[in-house]
């Protein structure tokens, strides 16, 4: 059965959502170690998404921010994509997000690539490209009200 679990900051399960982020930031996308670590882990409620075969295929992290929520380090493994995983892992953030302040802002700082997906659940781009650990990114934003909640994850 594929299932969801929280990870409070850096505490238990920590590591497994670190290790897919490295595979798929680090090992694919060529972001450096050192830029892929920073202080808000520490602050941040992670998503860990768990295949039919128990293994661990996605993450994601929610942290708050002065601006409203801010979702970030969403990833998947390569060999798992395309199957629903993201989905089921960013809509555990959206929901988390929208039940603590249901009027608040959702902030992701999103690949160019994947910008479309984002605006299936409701993200609007603010502004122009730019350039973040060496790839292109967008500013994206959706207020907790205005989030698209599909009837299933994948679609």
């Amino acid at each position: 059965m594929v299932m969801g679990k929280w990870i409070n900051g850096t505490g238990e399960g920590f590591d497994t959502a670190l290790a897919i982020r490295m595979k798929v930031f680090c090992g694919e996308k060529g972001v450096r170690p050192e830029d892929e670590l920073d202080g808000f882990d520490k602050i941040s409620a992670h998503v860990l998404v768990f295949d039919e075969d128990g293994l661990p295929v996605a993450t994601g992290r929610l942290f708050p921010t002065a601006e409203g929520w801010h979702i970030g380090r969403l990833c998947v493994k390569e060999q798992s994509r395309g199957k629903g995983f993201g989905d089921m892992a960013l809509r555990m953030l959206l929901d988390r997000a929208a039940r603590l302040v249901p009027d608040s802002n959702i902030i992701i700082s999103a690949r160019a690539e994947v910008a479309e997906w984002y605006k299936t659940f409701g993200f609007i781009q603010e502004g122009e490209e730019y350039d973040e650990v060496g790839s292109p990114h967008v500013r994206m934003l959706v207020n907790a009200k205005d989030i698209i909640w599909h009837k299933a994850c994948g679609g």
